[in-house]
Order: structure tokens, then sequence, then C-alpha cells
């Protein structure tokens, strides 16, 4: 079954996994800069595939060949730059579906979704603000790697069933910025997806 590993978020250019990560995992890059990247490598020679980029937000995937060690580095970010990295196992692919707007107040708060859930599927919200929160129409989650400019949250929500997933994203810095909502297409050999949600500055 599809499942959450880890997560490493800082503000700075280049971030390693605090464990090692397993080949055939799917490996998440989210980056935010003044220059976002429009290529990453890292130690295990992965090869990355970008799902989104715009002005200020790049953000790719791809499947760790090897296990072992990992160190991300991007070819550019720019200032004021935010990195995160995450490892699933049992996923093989991410899709980009639709964008979304923050309104530029001290305590934003945007509608995502509605999103499709399979069973088994894995939520995930990765918002571009500081000190954010992810309220979800299905029940509690865990923030993880929060309190860097990108942060990992609601990772741990699992579908027990098929559902439509809404949720608000709340908080964050004074200022609006851009919302991404994605979809992910089937892991290997297992009937689950995972949805990625970000919400940035």
């Amino acid at each position: 079954m599809a499942s959450f590993v880890q997560a490493n978020a800082a503000n700075t250019t280049t971030l390693g996994y605090s464990s090692n990560v397993t080949s055939g995992n799917l490996l998440l890059g989210v980056y935010e800069g003044s220059t976002p990247p429009t290529i990453i490598n890292d130690t295990r020679g992965t090869s990355y595939t970008q799902i989104f980029s715009n002005s200020t937000i790049s953000a790719f995937f791809g499947i760790a060949p090897s296990t072992g060690a990992n160190t991300v580095t991007p070819n550019q970010i720019g200032s004021n730059s935010g990195i995160l990295i995450a490892e699933y196992s049992a996923i093989t692919s991410l899709n980009h579906v639709a964008t979304a707007t923050l309104p530029a107040t001290n305590n934003p708060s945007i509608s995502v979704g509605p999103v499709t859930m399979k069973q088994g599927a894995i939520l995930v919200c990765v918002t571009f603000a500081q000190s954010t929160n992810y309220s979800s129409s299905s029940g509690a989650h865990t923030d993880f790697a929060n309190g860097a400019r990108v942060n990992l949250l609601a990772s741990n929500l699992t579908a027990s069933s098929p559902y439509t997933e809404t949720g608000v994203i709340t908080g964050g810095m004074a200022f609006g910025g851009t919302g991404l909502l994605f979809g992910i297409g089937l892991p290997a050999s297992s009937p689950n997806s995972l949805m990625l949600m970000g919400c940035g500055t």
C-alpha cells in the first residue's frame, strides 16, 4: 500500500534526507524562490520530471534508482528560498491538475478541492508560507516538516473508501500567493493514489 516515508524542509538551497531513501520509492522535490529551478539532481542519480513551474515555485518527482543517503541540489533557486523533499512508497507518478490563489491578508484562508480520492489514497498538502495549517474534510492530520517556507501537511490522511476531499489552508504570511492542486497517477502494483495539494506565497 502507498505510504508516506519521510520528509525534510528548510530555508536553504541544498537539502538531504534524514534517513536513507529506498530504491523504487517516489521522491518529491518542491522549491520556492526568486529563481525557481528548472532541473534538480541528487546523489542517487534519480531522473526527475518537472510537474509544475511558475515565477516562484517548481515541483519535481522521480523514482529512486538505488537505496542510500541522498542529498538534493537544484540548478538554481535565487533569494528567499525554501525547499521541501519527501519520500513515498508504492507510488510511481504525479500529475498537475489545477491552481488557485491565496488572498493578501495576515491570516489568509483558501478552500482547496474538491478532489476525488480513491480508496487507500494518501492526501498530501504542501504550503508555501510559514505557520500554515490544513483543515481536511476527512479528519485530523499530522504536520510534517513544518516551519520552513515550504511545508508538508496532512500527509498521513488515507482514504478508507472513495470520497471527495475538500479542505481549508489558513495562516501564513501577510501577502498572497499561488495555490497548487495536484493528483497522482496509479502507484506500482497497487490501486492506491496520492493527491498533492499546495498553497503558496
